[in-house]
């Protein structure tokens, strides 16, 4: 129940996520959502280094929101974990920090969603994470991925076959109107035309086709740091529209949460909500 971005450029990496956040609670041995909270925080700088991470799919394990339990990860493991190492960054490494933030939350969704008899595997709530930022010994941004509660850890943007950095877009959540957008195409279509009889061959032929001839192309190599920022924002803008605009629950909405991350400046808030008085503004 949320938008997330991250855009990957030679200067940084981009961070972008709406702040809507679903509770959800088993009903009758099915998954239910119980409240929407349009001012959820699901991207956070990871303690004070030059590493943010952004989540999506539910946001609580039981009565705990995800992000309070990465804090409490960040209080209570983070610095045992990395003994001695000096806090500001020195001698981290972005994989390392994403590997154990997975193990905690595989531990705590056991201990906060224990298993019903009767409830299969993907009826459970589930949620996704992304984890991103700048190792000691690397030049370039490093991204990796994680579901709960599968724990498995991925890189989010390989390295080109050759060795070169793989720059791009990233996108996670309810990102169909991304898809739309950017590919010129539904991920419903294949289904539809085999409905309508067309041979699976035509088929797979037409999506390859749809890569190059329907997709908006978009210049990441050499893309400015800012260009990426106003990237990863109109995109999460759009499916937060598109939700707002279309029936259904708004189920993608709220302050929009923006940071950038480069080698030079570490991690930098560029809209962040922030809490006066009885209102939560997105402010610059």
């Amino acid at each position: 129940m949320s938008i997330v971005v991250t855009v990957r450029v030679g200067e940084g990496l981009v961070f972008s996520a709406d702040s809507a956040s679903a509770l959800q609670v088993m009903t009758g041995g099915q998954l239910a959502v119980a409240k929407i909270f349009n001012n959820a925080t699901k991207l956070i700088q990871v303690k004070d280094y030059p590493i943010a991470l952004a989540t999506w799919g539910t946001g609580n394990f039981g009565t705990r929101s995800v992000i309070s339990l990465v804090e409490e990860f960040e209080e209570e493991k983070l610095q045992p974990l990395l003994g001695k190492r000096r806090l500001d960054g020195k001698d981290v490494r972005v994989r390392e920090v994403a590997e154990a933030i997975m193990n905690f939350l595989v531990d705590s969704y056991g201990k906060h969603i224990p298993e019903v008899a009767g409830i299969q595997q993907e009826q459970r709530p589930s949620a996704g994470f992304v984890v991103g930022g700048y190792s000691s010994d690397g030049f370039f941004a490093d991204e990796y991925l994680f579901a709960i509660p599968e724990g498995t850890l991925k890189e989010a943007r390989p390295n080109l076959p050759d060795g070169r950095p793989n720059f791009g877009a990233n996108w996670f959540g309810q990102a169909d109107a991304i898809v739309r957008l950017h590919f010129g195409r539904d991920d419903r279509v294949p289904a539809l035309l085999e409905r309508l009889g067309v041979e699976k061959g035509k088929i797979a032929q037409f999506a390859e086709l749809s890569k190059t001839e329907l997709q908006y192309p978009v210049v990441f190599d050499g893309m400015p740091l800012r260009d990426a920022i106003d990237y990863a924002d109109y995109l999460v803008s759009v499916v937060i529209g598109r939700f707002r605009h279309t029936l259904g629950a708004p189920i993608c909405a709220g302050p929009v949460d923006l940071a950038a991350i480069s080698r030079s400046a570490g991690f930098m808030w560029v809209r962040r909500k922030r809490i006066e008085g009885d209102t939560v503004e997105g402010r610059q």
